[in-house]
């Protein structure tokens, strides 16, 4: 057991409604764990934006009373950790409560509860809101030196405030106690509701509440349907931060986020399938089970549904070190609890094996490529698991999978409006050096539109990957490489040289001074983070970017065969209108998709259908006058957010998706004559897209 006391009384003023009085410095014994979940700003079973609203539908009515005694009479009073998680959990737990029943925040369940609801409606018309929060922006809009940190060491915390003004955007920083996060945004009058991203310490957004794809089986009630949701692995210690905004940017309002840290093992995850459905392949290769590794943490909950059954996933890592540990879930404790761990080579080969008894760690320190993790089990053939008989031989597990890289921790160099850095190559430019590891890593602000800052260097290798991107908008930045005559350098095309998602490969002459100019896609002032390596030297590398006929890139990938016939690109009426008879555009696991084709004759258009699975598309077409549009599943034009004109023969686009939804693009050409073109589209969670050499300006 230990002690906490409640903390400063004075951070009560987030709560002006709330007539729940302070307990000051009163002594209070509590189990650790999940029992201890609670802070002085209240608890995670307390609605985060209206104290009394247990259900959440905005207005305080007898319906509010009703639910906690009904709740009381069937649980009793007590801890409410002992028997349920917090509600803003019902995507990761089982036993999750269903209403918010602690009004009065202090983490239990009683007849005080119900009595502070009663007190509030014998003083107030029950229709009325009850969020009455003065419209105000108490957060920055960047991450800067004023960023106020959440209070966590008691596994939770909250942000109340509003958006003030059009377009207002809060940040907010987050360093975990405990490996597991859950973050829920909930609104008063703030039309669509929130956009919520968690950005790790290199300012990289590594979970959106736009990947929220929904599923069967979830808490499904009316307080849920139009609430931000993130719940996510992190790392316990290291710094986070959160990102607001309204999803209608012009939309004013009140708004609360909850925040929730806690460890794994406090409640069994909900699995990722049903026992004996066998989601995932049994052996290394095409039909392992794609991991992503976008926040250097993954997690997976499901089960072994068979003695012999293995689970295996695929893992895309960089250089470093790499941690695999499983644990069981719901079994008994007499049985053997023994898993086995293997790692693999991208051609199957095995590389280490493991045997977690207690959940231990397998280890291994590994250069960039392709992976496979498995999972089995060892004994205990038969033994049931908390899912009942009815799971049979099935066991539940839960597998962590986290990779360990050096980080850059980019350090803000400036407030908005200081523009310490020139605008133009010369002197004046800021002098930069990579450190020992050949990495440049800073962060800064373009003040206006037009600003442009320019870093110069010294190279001490022939090779260097750059990229830069804005602090949770990573298509309103670009950073070009200029040498000391101002003549721009192309990226290299080079198969190979691409590694991942917000940077372009450049070739240098060692010795040399080049100049970094980063600027602004978007009209507006923001903060960027530009990361930089120096390559390896490498001999053979040509200074120039690879000859090729103009207008035609370099493949990205292979090109999906697509008939050419004209019953697929003549004038027929079923595949030239957007709809379920589109064709499919098929992304590889990389995220790239590639199409060689022709349109017809006349009037004719190529329709593609794809399904998103990142939040940002970039696609470039090329061929004489071939223009393209990308809509959504309801028809909707979607902005290119490039919209500056294109070379002669080529045309980029780029535009923000929706996890989860259908779209559309849409292949055009004013011309009479039959048209060859090609398509290349790229999916990608963040940064300047890393595949384009194609410069649309």
């Amino acid at each position: 057991m230990r002690f906490f006391t409640s903390r400063d009384p004075s951070r009560q003023q987030f709560d002006p409604i709330r007539e729940i009085g302070v307990e000051r410095l009163e002594p209070r014994i509590v189990l650790d764990g999940a029992s201890s979940l609670g802070a002085v700003s209240g608890s995670p079973w307390q609605n985060p934006l209206d104290p009394l609203d247990t259900n959440n539908d905005g207005v305080l009515a007898p319906n509010d009373v009703i639910e906690v005694l009904s709740l009381t009479n069937h649980r009793g009073a007590g801890k409410l950790a002992d028997w349920s998680a917090p509600p803003t959990l019902h995507r990761y737990a089982h036993d999750v409560a269903t209403v918010f029943a602690d009004s009065n925040g202090d983490g239990f369940l009683s007849a005080v509860d119900a009595l502070q609801i009663v007190n509030r409606l014998n003083k107030s018309d029950p229709a009325h809101n009850l969020t009455t929060l003065d419209t105000r922006d108490d957060f920055p809009d960047f991450v800067d030196a004023a960023i106020r940190s959440l209070d966590l060491r008691d596994g939770y915390d909250r942000v109340r405030t509003a958006f003030e003004v059009e377009g207002d955007v809060d940040f907010v920083q987050l360093i975990p106690k405990y490996d597991r996060l859950a973050i829920t945004g909930f609104v008063d009058k703030v039309a669509g509701g929130l956009s919520i991203q968690i950005l790790d310490g290199d300012l990289e957004v590594i979970k959106s509440s736009a990947d929220l794809v929904p599923r069967e089986g979830v808490l499904a009630s009316g307080w849920s349907a139009d609430i931000a949701e993130i719940t996510l692995p992190v790392q316990a210690g290291a710094p986070y931060y959160l990102r607001v905004q309204a999803e209608d940017l012009v939309s004013l309002g009140n708004y609360a986020v909850s925040v929730v840290n806690f460890d794994a093992g406090w409640w069994v995850p909900m699995p990722d399938s049903e026992a004996e459905q066998d989601l995932h392949g049994d052996t290394p290769g095409s039909d392992a089970t794609n991991l992503p590794l976008k926040s250097g943490i993954a997690s997976v909950s499901s089960f072994l549904d068979q003695a012999d059954d293995a689970d295996v996933f695929r893992i895309d890592v960089p250089e470093g070190v790499l941690e695999v540990s499983a644990e069981k879930l719901g079994i008994a404790e007499a049985a053997s609890r023994a898993m086995t761990v293997k790692l693999y080579a991208h051609d199957g080969s095995l590389l280490t094996t493991a045997l977690s008894q207690q959940a231990e760690v397998l280890t291994q320190s590994l250069p960039p490529g392709t992976y496979f993790v498995s999972v089995s089990r060892e004994g205990a053939v038969g033994v049931p698991t908390a899912e009942g008989e009815a799971a049979g031989r099935a066991w539940h597990y839960r597998l962590d999978v986290r990779h360990h890289r050096p980080r850059c921790g980019p350090q803000l160099d400036s407030e908005l409006g200081d523009d310490l850095h020139a605008d133009e190559s010369g002197d004046a430019a800021t002098e930069v050096e990579f450190d020992d590891r050949g990495v440049l890593c800073l962060s800064s602000f373009l003040d206006d539109a037009e600003d442009v800052d320019v870093f110069r260097f010294t190279a001490a290798t022939n090779r260097m990957r750059v990229g830069a991107g804005s602090v949770g908008s990573p298509y309103d930045v670009k950073v070009r490489v200029v040498d000391e005559l101002g003549v721009v350098l192309a990226p290299l095309t080079r198969p190979g040289l691409r590694s991942g998602p917000g940077s372009r490969v450049y070739s240098l002459q060692e010795g040399a001074a080049y100049y970094l100019l980063v600027e602004s896609v978007q009209p507006t002032a923001l903060q960027y983070v530009m990361r930089a390596k120096a390559l390896p030297h490498f001999e053979e590398i040509e200074l120039t970017p690879p000859e090729r006929s103009p207008g035609r890139p370099t493949v990205a990938c292979s090109p999906q065969p697509v008939a050419l016939d004209p019953a697929l690109h003549g004038n027929d009426a079923e595949v030239d209108e957007i709809g379920p008879d589109a064709i499919p555009l098929e992304f590889d696991d990389r995220g790239h998709a590639c199409i060689r084709s022709v349109l017809g004759r006349g009037s004719d258009q190529d329709v593609y259908q794809f399904t998103a699975t990142e939040l940002n598309l970039s696609v470039a077409v090329h061929g004489r006058g071939v223009k393209i549009r990308a809509y959504d599943a309801q028809g909707n034009e979607l902005t290119n957010l490039i919209d500056r004109p294109s070379r002669p023969g080529a045309m980029r686009l780029e535009t923000s998706l929706v996890v989860g939804e259908l779209y559309f693009l849409v292949i055009s050409s004013p011309s009479d004559l039959p048209q060859h073109y090609s398509l290349d589209a790229h999916q990608y969670y963040l940064g300047i897209d890393p595949i384009w050499d194609i410069d649309p300006i």
